[in-house]
């Protein structure tokens, strides 16, 4: 990926090995506790809906729902 503002090419991954990728993160974040909190403006509208949809097209949803502290019902999209 091209960024013009900076002039710079970023390094990229597939979808797949960024979610791998992103649960290794969140896995190693644990330290014995029960789960990961992920906080973002956005997150009831867009972000969580997004990540989710991702997660399941590569059949991750149930190790985030593993690794992540979630309160409440968890709504499949």
């Amino acid at each position: 990926m091209f960024v013009l503002r900076t002039n710079t090419i970023v390094p990229t991954v597939s979808e797949m090995e960024g979610l791998l990728r992103f649960l290794n993160w969140l896995t190693s974040l644990q330290h014995g506790y029960s789960g990961v909190v992920l906080v973002s403006h956005g997150a009831i509208f867009l972000d969580i809906p997004v990540l989710i949809r991702a997660l399941q097209r590569a059949s991750l949803a149930e190790n985030f729902f593993q690794v992540s502290y979630h309160a409440g019902r968890v709504r499949t999209i």
